[in-house]
């Protein structure tokens, strides 16, 4: 106000000090950000220029600071009862000051003034909340809507409510939820249906704040807990020392301050403290008061450590009784002879001893009975170290054999063939090195996987370090979570492993490939049955077809013909069939007469036999379109029912034949004589890449008009049809029509001949040939992978399991192990604390509801005391149980199942839209299952044309085929994921049900040994399983084709490959197929794979317990064990040898306060003693401490506590509306 009051009696400028402050206040009421950025934006235009200073000072030093602890926008955000004011203790101090009547009274006068103020407070508190209890307030208008509450919270609540209420008389806008967040109590939008219904408010309703009856500790409020870096401090007197310890602000200032070095409390030496290995008394604290000594044992004398005069004659050292104790972030065993040990020793000066004196206990070490200081190994470390060794036996045989194919291939980008041979047993060979190698896979990628789980598993350290920052880790399964906690350093290491996996999954598999030969030709002969016994023919046959002959375009009828292009010059009108001079039919010695020759001698004799469908199915529709495999030639024999079918005779065939044609034929063919020759022709036969076509160039010469036809060469197999009879017209009716023999020296054919019908066929047999390769660039590319985990398999071995670091807390087992056996403080006092308490899961989620935040005083299970579903904070209280099964999907975090099936749904939805691509959008499967010719390839460049379209680099293509096996991969580790918390929620709540040992690492006592699957066979085979077939079906589904002999190359029989390093012949062909029937069934078996876990979620939780998922928090504080246990612990503190004798007793020293623990052996004994034992979860008897420390809170008679107990502690089950702590 002095920046504005202006004149003499500071009058003047009062109107502008007013307006100044009403900006200010809305400034300070500002309900959303938005609007507090336009107020003070308004504010600086406002008064900026005249007044610098007073707005520069309001929002430096209060605004940009303070703002979230005064302004509405963030004080809103917070539970606060519609208290605002910034500092609580102000108001108390005001009246604490007021109550002294002078400033020089002494300390005790000015606590009795604070007790007395107290105490009228507490009575003024106590009168008000009698006489509320006895009143009513003014709410007649309400209804029946408090009667269930008046008497119960007080008038303020009520009044509060009332006025909500009122509003409902005017139109009300939209919930923002201030309110109710701000307050604690329920609004118009929740009034409203119980209001209509003529309904009662519920106690569940109203925040603890406005109850009378409050149980449980009291809470925090307005903002909630913030979190800081805690400082680690450890205590530097000895836990018996009654001294101070520093507090934390004089520990930051110590460190501010230059260090001196450290002075040790033990020998007085600078440099070192007394735990420090230099200290030479640093294990004089081990000695234990005199006993009765054992009958003497003969037994070296060693020099003793130094003494003060005061301490007396010497004793003899006695035998040490050790005392299991439990782990913690560094531990070190101590083994101690038992043989007693009696030494002598000059009076020396206490704290001065001689460097070069040992204490006798690290002396000992040196004689023949010597104590060991050793650090313990983890549990984990044998197996790892196992998978590290076969990690370098598998590195060092895929560098022999890559050494090897390097030599072979003559360099990386090559393959080299390992096997060329028939396919019977090439197959058998490729079957045999694709077990090897998904055995090796699957061994390198568990090895990994296994060095994976082990990084992602928290220590009892790193568990210990992130509740105390209120965090907490996720136990038995694989979790990003845990990194947060664990370091970066692990995550590194977990990351490369994972990287290295994928070209394992990707390529492993296809380091070993076969190629199958299908031919793209063979010799066919049609003859009469004559031929094969040995008849006479004539070459090229009584048809006279397949010869070069001077072709006349004079004549009409020839030039109508050559105008249509049906025949060229010296053709028959077929441009891609194998036309013969009639000079190499005349040669004896030319590759086609030879080929007859051996048809005729050998085809009835060695040759098979095959019926007309079979051959019409091989020769004619190329073997269903998958080309020809193990035939060479064929003899189709024609006629052989008819009477005297032994050949035919050129004047009969053509029995009008022109002088000029008929001289030109008889220098090859006797006018005659009997020919039992018809016709030969070598085919050549190429797919034709369009769901199952393919292109014979004896189409024509089977059944089919070459005028008539679309294509002369295509064949569809489809169009096969399943008559046992093949009968065909060897010139087509339009050919006739068209006197297209009579233009090409062939006149006058008696049409009589045309039909051919065909008896048998003779095939010539030949075995396919095969070869297996291996590709060396795929060869490295695995070998770097392996190196690559090899690495850091001996890495993480060095850093982790060589110091020891301590056991991992694996599986649940482990973790319940170790929390019975050291409780975690943070978790004190919160026994039915559950996972939905500490994550964002299905109750925070519905909790979104109106109508779920109605009826959540009434929900299942626990029910919290105080505090709205979303602001709870994670302290100390009690809670009343309500008992309710519940099902499986309750036990998970709602984010694990919307992660989990938004990759399923993904994966699926992305299937079902290339199925839909594969068949044009006709959602119909066609051609085979699984890799097969006669399936679509992958486009690649649809500019190169025919086959060279689907071609390309192997390792690209190698790839691209085997994504689908990565997503898949991918998809399992989260399904599998999904499994194993449903499983783990069965196994957590089955503890509620019976007495069950632990399913530990390093099982002890009852302990059990975790599953080798991380589940039970009846859970990890079905998984397993549907993994493998649907790696199966995606294999089938999308594929890498590989084929040799032309069948795929173009129909000229060109090269498919542009650079043959493969060792393939010229007419390879290697693409990417798919088969969209495989496509359709790995859908529909994918689909109903995914649905599992949600059949399995709908069953009921058995049991009545904590939900605590994986959940590390929860899981600690179900496990505060009792002290008063009925444990047998007789046998704890001794260890025999086989003989049943004594032998050396190892004493485990953990550094770190005991005092947090109890300090008590035997209170360790128990707790060891019940992890070891079969345990069940329920109610159990604490100790009288626990209640001694409860008695000034709440009546200990009406509150229990619910933890592990052992048989003998009567475990029982949690009753309902019964309070927990």
């Amino acid at each position: 106000m002095p920046a504005f009051a202006k004149g003499k009696d500071h009058t003047e400028g009062m109107e502008e000090w007013k307006e100044f402050y009403r900006l200010w206040q809305e400034i300070a009421y500002s309900k959303t950000e938005e609007t507090y950025n336009k107020r003070l934006l308004e504010f600086k235009e406002r008064y900026e220029t005249n007044h610098l200073i007073e707005v520069g000072y309001i929002i430096t030093i209060w605004l940009n600071p303070h703002k979230e602890k005064f302004i509405r926008a963030w004080t809103d955000r917070w539970l606060h009862f519609e208290q605002y004011v910034t500092s609580r203790c102000e108001g108390i101090h005001h009246l604490v000051k007021s109550e002294m009547n002078s400033s020089q009274a002494d300390l005790f006068e000015a606590w009795r003034v604070i007790n007395r103020v107290i105490l009228n407070q507490l009575s003024e508190l106590q009168a008000n909340q009698a006489r509320q209890q006895a009143t009513t307030p003014n709410i007649q208008e309400s209804g029946a809507l408090f009667d269930n509450v008046r008497g119960w919270v007080s008038h303020e609540a009520i009044l509060k409510v009332e006025s909500q209420r009122k509003r409902l008389l005017h139109a009300v806008p939209a919930c923002t939820g201030v309110f109710s967040r701000t307050t604690g109590l329920p609004c118009a939008h929740t009034i409203l249906p119980i209001y209509k219904k003529g309904e009662c408010l519920q106690i569940s309703h109203f925040h603890s704040h406005w109850r009378y009856q409050r149980i449980g500790s009291p809470q925090l409020i307005i903002q909630p807990r913030r979190q800081f870096d805690r400082l680690v401090i450890l205590p530097s007197a000895p836990p018996t020392s009654t001294q101070r310890e520093p507090s934390l602000f004089e520990h930051v200032e110590k460190q501010a301050q230059q260090r001196k070095p450290p002075k040790c409390s033990a020998c007085g030496n600078e440099g070192h403290t007394r735990v420090s290995k230099a200290c030479p008394l640093r294990y004089n604290e081990l000695r234990l008061p005199p006993t009765t000594a054992p009958a003497p044992v003969p037994a070296p004398t060693f020099k003793p450590p130094p003494r003060a005069p005061s301490l007396g004659p010497p004793v003899p050292f006695p035998t040490v009784t050790a005392t299991m104790t439990t782990t913690t972030t560094t531990q070190t065993a101590i083994y101690i002879a038992t043989t007693p040990l009696t030494f002598s020793s000059p009076p020396l000066q206490a704290r001065e001893p001689s460097p070069p004196q040992r204490p006798a206990i690290i002396a000992a070490r040196r004689g023949p009975t010597r104590a060991r200081l050793t650090v313990p190994r983890p549990a984990w470390a044998r197996l790892a170290g196992l998978n590290t060794v076969l990690l370098l036996v598998f590195a060092v045989l895929h560098l022999i054999v890559l050494i090897y194919g390097c030599v072979r291939a003559r360099g990386l980008n090559a393959a080299w063939i390992l096997y060329q041979g028939p396919c019977s047993q090439s197959k058998t060979i490729n079957l045999f090195l694709h077990l090897l190698l998904n055995v090796f896979s699957t061994l390198i990628l568990a090895s990994s996987n296994y060095f994976m789980q082990i990084l992602n598993a928290p220590s009892r350290a790193e568990l210990d370090r992130a509740h105390a920052r209120s965090g907490w880790v996720n136990i038995g399964v694989p979790s990003m979570r845990n990194f947060l906690y664990l370091g970066p350093v692990k995550f590194t290491c977990w990351l490369i492993l994972a990287c290295s996996s994928v070209p394992i999954h990707l390529f492993f598999n296809s380091l070993v490939f076969q190629v199958a030969e299908v031919r793209s030709g063979f010799g066919m002969t049609i003859a009469a049955e004559s031929f094969v016994k040995g008849a006479q023919y004539y070459e090229p046959g009584a048809s006279l077809w397949n010869t070069a002959v001077p072709n006349n375009c004079s004549s009409s009828l020839s030039n109508e013909l050559c105008k249509e292009g049906l025949f060229g010059n010296g053709t028959n009108g077929d441009m891609s069939s194998g036309i013969i001079d009639p000079v190499t039919w005349m040669n004896k010695t030319s590759e086609e007469s030879l080929n007859i020759s051996r048809a005729a001698s050998e085809a009835s004799t060695s040759w098979q036999r095959l019926d007309p469908a079979d051959c019409r199915s091989n020769f004619l529709y190329c073997d269903k379109g998958t080309g020809l495999k193990g035939y060479r030639s064929v003899v189709l024999v024609v006629n052989a029912s008819e009477s005297g079918a032994s050949g035919w005779k050129r004047d009969e065939v053509f029995p009008n034949m022109t002088n000029s044609d008929d001289k030109f034929w008889d220098d090859m063919i006797p006018a005659k004589e009997t020919n039992s020759l018809w016709y030969y022709e070598y085919c050549n036969i190429a797919t034709a890449f369009d769901n199952g076509k393919c292109y014979n160039t004896c189409k024509t010469s089977l059944g089919f008009d070459q005028i008539a036809v679309e294509s002369p060469s295509e064949v569809d197999p489809k169009n096969d049809t399943s008559d046992s009879t093949w009968s065909f017209s060897f010139w087509g009716p339009k050919s006739l029509e068209k006197h297209i023999l009579k233009a090409q020296m062939r006149g006058g054919f008696d049409a009589s001949y045309n039909t051919l019908s065909v008896s048998y066929c003779l095939a010539e047999k030949e075995e396919q040939q095969c070869k297996i390769g291996v590709p060396t660039l795929l060869l490295l590319v695995a070998l770097l992978c392996v190196l690559v985990k090899l690495s850091q398999c001996i890495f993480v071995m060095a850093r982790y399991a060589s110091n020891g670091t301590g056991d991992l807390l694996v599986t649940p087992g482990d973790a319940i192990k170790s929390l019975i056996c050291r409780p975690d403080p943070t978790t004190a006092r919160m026994c039915t604390l559950e996972m939905r308490d500490v994550q964002f899961t299905w109750d925070r989620l519905l909790g979104a509801s109106r109508r779920y935040k109605r009826y959540r005083g009434e929900a299942y299970g626990v029910e919290m005391l105080h505090g709205d579903v979303e602001h709870e904070f994670l302290a100390p209280q009690a809670r009343q149980w309500k008992a309710q099964r519940r099902r499986f999907f309750r036990a998970l975090p709602i984010n694990m199942w919307l992660r989990t099936y938004a990759i399923l749904l993904a994966v699926l939805i992305a299937a079902i839209y290339y199925f839909y691509q594969a068949t044009g959008g006709k959602f119909q499967a066609s051609g085979a299952f699984g890799s097969s010719g006669i399936n679509n390839f992958v486009t690649l460049d649809g500019s190169l044309g025919l086959s060279n379209q689907f071609t390309g680099d192997f390792v690209r293509l190698v790839l691209l085929a085997n994504i689908p096996q990565l997503i898949l991969s991918i998809s399992y580790l989260q399904f599998n994921s999904l499994i194993t918390k449903i499983f783990l929620a069965k196994e957590w709540a089955q503890m509620s049900t019976e007495y069950r040992p632990l399913r530990v690492t390093d099982p002890q006592g009852d302990q059990v040994s975790t599953y080798r699957l991380q589940l039970p066979y009846r859970w990890g085979v079905p998984c397993i399983l549907a993994s493998v077939l649907l790696h199966w079906l995606a294999s089938s589904s999308c594929y890498v084709f590989m084929a040799d002999g032309g069948f795929y190359g173009s129909i000229m029989g060109s090269p498919t490959t542009s650079a043959n390093s493969m060792g393939l012949s010229g007419s390879d062909f290697i693409a990417v197929g798919y088969s969209t029937m495989a496509i359709m069934v790995a859908i529909v078996v994918f689909a109903v794979v995914i649905c599992v876990p949600l059949l399995l979620s709908m069953r009921r939780l058995p049991g009545d317990m904590v939900i605590v998922g994986s959940n590390s928090l929860a899981i600690a504080a179900a496990c505060h064990a009792s002290k008063a246990s009925k444990v047998n612990i007789s046998d704890c503190s001794l260890k025999t040898d086989s003989s049943g004798s004594e032998s050396g007793m190892e004493l485990t020293v953990y550094l770190h306060d005991r005092e947090e623990e109890g300090g008590d052996r035997r209170t360790l004994s128990v707790y060891a003693r019940i992890a070891e034992s079969k345990i069940k979860w329920g109610v159990v008897r604490m100790e009288d401490s626990f209640y001694n420390e409860l008695k000034n809170e709440v009546d200990v008679n009406e509150i229990g506590h619910l933890s592990f107990g052992v048989q003998d502690d009567a475990v029982g089950k949690p009753e309902f509306q019964k309070w927990y702590i």
